[in-house]
This record gives structure tokens, sequence and C-alpha cells, in this order.
């Protein structure tokens, strides 16, 4: 039975609380300070999760994903000295977009992680929209961790009031289309994918044409992660020149970075729907929605842990 909550400094205020307040769990905060040397310290209260059965962990690999990971390692390894079963939730699954070699000699950063989790006392990850969740869970099986991926695009276009705003979904590729598949049936509209090809050596992403029946249509693009904004600003831009009336974008996580904002603005993006899955420091985007993910992530979490 989960009766602690452990948030660590990656996930933001609202979501820790209301996650502990649904499932009616002791929240606890820990003591953490870097080292002049930029290694870093963690200390639980003893007193706080000594005995539990298990202990719940929440952190969120954005920003600063490389101090957020070792900070994780730290609060496990704390945890599991106390406590006989570790649950992590991770909001945010940084690191994930490299589930496999594209290229000789590459290192893949996701088995890399996931597998640093086996050997401690962890035996449950929930992750909200794993970049590829089949990835994860063949690298989670193989720490012998069992994972549940958390979909959050009807709860969060639900929130949102934008159910009966949406005539059309797309993903950004075929990879995604489960993202659009999801989101698609709960509001009973037809879904597609767009056509995305990445140079695997530049990084360079395009979007081709395709026939696609959007005219005069209000069009919703899913996907997990809006980084830099340029393929989805590329993908207003051809829904927008194919006769679509609305473009909304509904992504998972919005990390917004660089330019990101100017070029959505650019493209014409009319709304951005994201969830609250990691503390944001930069300017808000004034064309964004933000949606707390609290009783979707307790639901989940609740059905994942039972007794």
């Amino acid at each position: 039975m989960v009766s602690v909550l452990v948030s660590l400094s990656g996930v933001p205020r609202e979501l820790a609380e209301g996650v502990a307040q649904r499932l009616g769990l002791r929240m606890v905060t820990t003591s953490r300070k870097v080292f002049p040397d930029g290694e870093q310290y963690l200390r639980l209260d003893p007193n706080a999760v000594r005995g539990s059965e298990r202990v719940l962990i929440l952190q969120s690999m954005f920003p600063e994903q490389d101090s957020k990971w070792v900070e994780l390692l730290l609060a496990i390894e704390a945890a599991c000295n106390y406590a006989s079963k570790v649950a992590l939730v991770i909001t945010y699954l940084a690191y994930a977009r490299q589930d496999r070699r594209f290229l000789d000699g590459e290192a893949v950063s996701l088995h890399a992680l996931i597998r640093s989790l086996g050997g401690w006392c962890v035996d449950k990850l929930i992750v909200i929209d794993a970049h590829k969740p089949e990835a994860v869970l063949e690298a989670a099986k193989e720490a012998g961790i069992e994972f549940v991926n958390v979909l959050p695009f009807s709860y969060m276009v639900r929130k949102a009031g934008m159910e009966s705003g949406i005539d059309f979904v797309l993903s950004p590729d075929r990879g995604a289309l489960h993202r659009a598949r999801e989101l698609a049936r709960s509001i009973g509209v037809g879904y597609d994918y767009l056509e995305k090809y990445r140079d695997r050596i530049t990084g360079e992403i395009r979007v081709e044409e395709k026939v696609l029946d959007v005219r005069g249509r209000r069009v919703a693009i899913v996907d997990d992660i809006v980084s830099t904004g340029g393929t989805l600003a590329k993908a207003v831009e051809l829904l927008k020149r194919l006769g679509a009336v609305r473009v909304i974008a509904v992504a998972s996580h919005a990390l917004l970075v660089g330019s990101a904002i100017e070029k959505l603005r650019g493209a014409g993006l009319d709304l951005l729907i994201t969830g609250n899955t990691f503390i944001r420091r930069q300017t808000v985007f004034e064309r964004m929605k933000v949606i707390d993910l609290s009783d979707l992530v307790a639901n989940v979490i609740a059905s994942a842990i039972k007794g």
C-alpha cells in the first residue's frame, strides 16, 4: 500500500499536491543541495519513509535533464533503504527520442537510462506519454519493472473545453498515429498522419504535401513533444495552405525552446494545449492552455498500484 509521495525538484507543485490530495498520500519533500564542484546531495526524512511497503516518487526530467536524472537515482537509493518497493512517476521522460541506433556507433540513450533503474527496489514505472512506449516497455522488462504509459490527449482536450471544436485529428508522422487515434476516437472524428522526414546527419525535418480533406475544417495536430517548434510550424503552414480554418496543437510536453514561440506565431497556430508535466520558467505563449494533469495521474496510479 502506498502511503508516502516523494516529490522531486522537477515536478510542478500543483501537480504533486493534487496527486497527493486525491490519493490521500502524505507528501514528503527532500533536503537537496549542490556542492561547489557540482555534485548533488539528497536526503529523505527517514521517519517519513521508514517501514513503508511502497514509496511513490514523482520526477520530471526537464529542464536540466542530467541533473534531474541524478537526483532521481539518489532518491531511489535513499527510498529503497527504508521501503520494500518504489513506484516511479516520470511526468516527462528525457533522452527517450534515441530509442535505437540510427547510425553505427550511436548510444541508445533510452536503454541507458531505463536500465539504470534496475537492481533497486523499483517495480513500477509510470510515464506521461513516452516518446516510443514500445521501446520503454522493452527496456523496462529487461530491468524487471512494470511499465505504464499515459496518453493525456482526450483528457486535456476535455479539460480545455475543446471537444466540440475539432473536426479532424492528425499526427505529424506515422509513428505518432496512436496519439491521434486516442484523441479522435474519444471525440468521434476522423484521423490521419502527415509525412515527416528527418535527416539523420543534419537533423533537418521536412513535412511533405499529402492529400488531406481539411478544407473548411478545424484540425488538431497531436504529438508528444514540441521542442524547437520546427515540425509543428511546418505542419500548421501546410494545413493552412490546404484550407483548414483553424489549427490547434495538443502536445503532452510543450518544451518551447529557442525561438519556438516565434515560429508558432509566424505559422499561424491558433491554440496550443499542453500538460503541466514540468516547471515552466520561460515566457508563457499567449495562445497556450496548460492543463493540470493531477486527476489523470492520480487515477492511473490508483489503477496501477492496487492495495
